[in-house]
């Protein structure tokens, strides 16, 4: 095994001060609107809109938060040029940002009760509540974070393990949660790390002691990936997953190690921080997952 992948990983600190690694956008100062009540289905309006590269975002919203839509989309316009200038050509870009009464999603989706947005099948699915203020900041995040996923599912042909997906998709929110950290160490206090088979899919079917923790390991392990090998090798990456190329091949490849390697890297030096950074010996005695989710309560955007 490498031993500058060793040197590199070691020299990492808590995870919520790491060096944000993923080039992020700039949000609108915070601020809260309040949006009415939508009417039935028959009211749903929609409105394609082409990206660069001939990719396309469709907009998808009831009639009365069409307004709401159409200012997300010109977020999301901007994050894909800023994409676009950060790993070259993007292959086209087929999605939807469908805008939700929070109910009929979770009732539609059967989602867990903290997840704030969904990315499935190319379609970003966004839950609103017209009973409560939403808050700008957090629910641009929320979008910023789902397209992320659009963008990685068009560069790796949809091939990308879960825990990287999930863990750049975190990166474009911003700043780190400052739940998963004590969620992450509590878990590493009693287990071994998360094994990454395990976090090859979404984290919707996680049991619920594990989300947080999950989170928290995904956005460590794609920081170490980028800080460790850079976008270039990145992008091989994504290529040689979109090219059809074995996912063990593929991560050979570009980064030239295993992914076993990796892994057993990344898990002696995440426990190693976990023991080895004690200055937080207080842990929310609450559901961590509580904490770690909602756009309405802390950060958006944290469920695929």
């Amino acid at each position: 095994m490498r031993k500058d992948l060793f040197r590199k990983l070691v020299t990492l600190s808590l995870l919520g001060v790491i060096t944000s690694v993923w080039p992020v956008l700039a949000y609108p100062e915070t601020k809260t609107i309040r949006i009415s009540k939508p009417e039935a289905m028959a009211s749903y309006r929609s409105r394609p809109m082409d990206l660069k590269g001939g990719g396309r975002l469709l907009l998808v919203s009831p009639k009365e938060w069409f307004w709401l839509a159409e200012k997300l989309s010109i977020q999301l316009r901007e994050a894909h040029l800023h994409y676009s200038a950060l790993f070259g050509e993007i292959p086209p870009v087929e999605t939807t940002l469908k805008l939700i009464d929070s109910e009929r999603f979770y009732r539609e989706t059967g989602a867990p009760s903290w997840t704030n947005a969904l990315y499935y099948k190319g379609v970003m699915s966004i839950p609103l509540n017209f009973q409560d203020p939403v808050n700008m900041d957090d629910l641009f995040r929320s979008v910023s974070h789902e397209y992320t996923h659009a963008v990685i599912n068009a560069l790796s042909g949809g091939r990308t393990p879960g825990w990287l997906d999930e863990g750049l998709a975190q990166e474009a929110e911003g700043d780190v949660n400052p739940a998963l950290e004590p969620a992450l160490k509590k878990w590493l206090y009693f287990n071994q790390p998360i094994s990454l088979d395990l976090l090859q899919g979404g984290f919707t079917k996680l049991e619920s002691r594990m989300v947080a923790p999950a989170y928290g390991q995904s956005l460590f392990a794609a920081r170490v990936v980028v800080n460790t090998f850079g976008f270039q090798n990145l992008r091989t990456y994504f290529d040689n997953l979109r090219g059809g190329k074995p996912k063990s091949v593929a991560f050979k490849n570009a980064f030239g190690i295993s992914e076993s390697g990796f892994e057993r890297a990344f898990g002696k030096y995440v426990k190693k921080w976990a023991y080895g950074h004690d200055t937080d010996t207080k842990v929310a005695t609450s559901d961590p997952v509580d904490h770690a989710h909602g756009y309405t309560q802390q950060r958006g955007g944290l469920a695929r």
